[in-house]
């Protein structure tokens, strides 16, 4: 749906959208009051619904391909498997001492929280214990050709309706990032993920307060304030953003005397 509209830049009616993605159009009303609600930049102008001028996807969703970030190509996979009740053989990337764990899962749906993307599951072969991962943080997803029953969907609507917030409120990483005061009004005035909290600060600078799933895009989002940003939390992204610079540093260290040696060149020494 958040595709649809960004590649519809004057506006979809819920008809449309209904018609396009075929879903009933009440299934389409709700699930666009929760994405507004949830923080995306979306507004409704008549009967069309669009993204507020100059807003678009937050960087998680609007990347493609890159580790740890949600890609198209991803999520229909994952959704054809869900409509068609195939299984899937996953790995799942864990930030703590588990690392990459491969899950064998019966999909039974997607599932919208805080900005991210996750999918409801039991674990297979049907019917074992229900799993909410982050989208984010599944990778070398393989559908399988046969299906699980129907049965397996039994149990869903009341796990939806409860545990399943907390269970993926475990896959959310908190992540906590002191901008400068020199540049507080550009995080302040833009919605970069619908999670993001800004809290000003005495001295003029804000800290932004986000719960991702996968810290990659972060780690860049983080470098494009150069020295105007620190992040004060998790580890895991302190030490991801040292290295990029590290590496970033060595580079421009061979640049530099090779940039020297031009110098005594041209300068005819």
């Amino acid at each position: 749906m958040l595709w649809v509209l960004e590649e519809n830049h004057a506006g979809l009616s819920s008809q449309e959208i209904s018609r396009r993605l075929e879903v009933s159009e009440r299934t389409v009303r709700r699930d666009l009051q929760t994405l507004r609600s949830t923080g995306y930049p979306l507004t409704s102008v008549g009967s069309k619904w669009l993204f507020i001028e100059g807003q678009g996807l937050p960087t998680s969703l609007a990347s493609d391909g890159a580790a740890e970030e949600i890609s198209r190509d991803r999520i229909l996979s994952l959704d054809r498997a869900v409509r068609s009740r195939h299984p899937i053989e996953a790995v799942h990337w864990s930030p703590g001492p588990l690392g990459e764990v491969k899950l064998d899962l019966a999909p039974l749906a997607l599932h919208f929280f805080e900005g991210s993307l996750f999918l409801v599951a039991r674990e297979h072969p049907p019917a074992g214990r229900w799993r909410t991962v982050a989208v984010e943080r599944l990778a070398r997803i393989e559908v399988s050709h046969r299906r699980f029953p129907r049965s397996v969907n039994d149990g869903l609507e009341s796990y939806l309706a409860g545990q399943v917030v907390a269970d993926a409120a475990t896959e959310l990483i908190r992540v906590l990032v002191r901008f400068d005061p020199e540049i507080s009004w550009r995080v302040a005035g833009r919605i970069w993920h619908p999670s993001q909290r800004v809290f000003p600060q005495d001295d003029g600078s804000v800290i932004a307060v986000l719960r991702v799933p996968g810290l990659a895009w972060v780690t860049a989002w983080v470098l494009g304030f150069g020295p105007g940003a620190l992040v004060l939390s998790p580890p895991g992204l302190v030490r991801g953003v040292l290295k990029a610079l590290h590496e970033t540093q060595a580079k421009y260290a061979s640049v530099q005397q090779q940039l020297s040696q031009l110098d005594l060149f041209e300068n005819g020494t």
